[in-house]
């Protein structure tokens, strides 16, 4: 049965064909090679919300369902396929009254792309992730180049119609800025000296109606002594609106980490620049306009961030983050805590404490198989009002990998 199965299938895409000789070789050989990974993720997310201007919705539920594949198909020696799938299933429920509040579905064809690698040359023409540190998961059409030049690899990438959306989520002045980018170009230079690793980034983008926005970052990392591990990095951000006139927003931090017997340790420092004057139109987190995280979804390279808590968000603020974790047979336990504050310029609500604790653990069932969680306890006092913010996290995930 087997056999047959695989002699109607190949009978079937060649009858398709009209016999011609593009597919002179039956199934199996052109499926040879192929290569497949993905996951599969479930989570369950609660929240809540003891105090703030969202307190009246005590506790609400999420469920999200993620589904990714890509398969890699060789097309010759120097050329490779790739071609990504990816489903979503988000539900919002109200713990209130127990009713479905919103409810989203996303099937989207991730990744359509040819490889064509050389030697030093690599190039990648087709939709595929944008890629670049301000940047978390967002796709576009375009071409990426890398060329390994020694102990440095150079890139330079140009991409259309791509899905970035510039939100930062809690400012209230966002809306007089365009969403999404129509074009994004990007040029690196990627090195490796001494065991010491390098990289710079340079990024334009051009939104709609016109607006164009650059940034860059400069990140050092690496080891002290095979003991302590670094990484330093800078990143700057400017907009320039027609009519707007927009400074250019920094994020500086610094991460140190060791060793210490079975645990983990981990040290952070993190501050953002100065640019809202008194009377500046802001809400009560003190955002800034666009912050270096060109994401909605916050979790680049270039921010500072914990559960709830995002330093880029917030105008002229520091924070520290102190951290420890150990593993023991197939599980693993950590604690987090972020303490900082932001300078508001004299925006009525006063300038702003936050700080939040985030305690974690998971449990690797198999090698593909893990179920991880966290609880994260966030606060947020303001110096003139009594509108402060108290809310609590809890997720629980289930994640195959293959």
């Amino acid at each position: 049965m087997k056999n047959t199965i695989k002699m109607s299938l190949a009978a079937a895409v060649a009858v398709s064909a009209f016999s011609t000789s593009a597919f002179a070789g039956n199934l199996e050989e052109m499926i040879k090679g192929v290569s497949a990974s993905g996951k599969i993720n479930v989570e369950y997310q609660n929240d809540s919300n003891d105090k703030g201007m969202n307190a009246q919705n005590n506790s609400t539920n999420q469920t999200e369902y993620d589904i990714d594949m890509t398969f890699k198909v060789p097309v010759n020696d120097m050329i490779t396929a790739t071609i990504g799938f990816q489903a979503d299933h988000d539900t919002d429920i109200e713990a209130v009254n127990s009713s479905r509040t919103g409810v989203a579905d996303d099937v989207d064809v991730t990744q359509v792309n040819f490889t064509y690698a050389n030697g030093p040359l690599t190039v990648i023409a087709g939709k595929q992730n944008v890629g670049t540190p301000f940047l978390y998961d967002q796709k576009g059409d375009g071409v990426v180049a890398l060329y390994n030049a020694g102990p440095v690899t150079l890139a330079a990438a140009h991409f259309v119609n791509t899905n970035v959306s510039m939100d930062q989520g809690n400012n209230t002045i966002l809306g007089t800025l365009p969403q999404g980018a129509e074009d994004i170009n990007a040029v690196a230079a990627i090195g490796s000296v001494a065991g010491i690793n390098m990289s710079a980034w340079y990024v334009t983008t051009t939104l709609a109606t016109g607006t164009e926005a650059d940034a860059y970052t400069l990140d050092v990392n690496g080891k002290i002594a095979d003991m302590v591990t670094f990484d330093v990095r800078h990143s700057a951000a400017e907009v320039d609106a027609t009519g707007l006139n927009f400074d250019e927003e920094t994020l500086t931090k610094v991460v140190l980490g060791a060793d210490v017997g079975s645990v983990a340790l981990t040290l952070g420092y993190g501050t953002t620049n100065d640019v809202l004057g008194a009377g500046t139109a802001q809400n009560l987190l003190g955002a800034r306009v666009h912050g270096v995280s060109w994401d909605d979804d916050d979790t680049t390279e270039t921010g500072f961030n914990g559960e709830q808590a995002y330093l880029d968000t917030l105008n002229d603020a520091d924070a520290i983050l102190v951290g420890a974790s150990t593993s023991f047979d197939k599980f693993a336990v950590g604690i987090t805590y972020i303490d900082g504050s932001a300078d508001q310029n004299g925006a009525a609500a006063g300038d702003l404490d936050f700080d939040e604790l985030i305690l974690n653990a998971s449990y690797a069932m198999s090698k593909n198989f893990t179920i991880s969680s966290y609880y994260s306890m966030y606060e947020v006092d303001f110096s003139n009002t009594a509108n402060d913010v108290e809310n609590d996290e809890f997720s629980l995930a289930l994640t195959y990998k293959f």
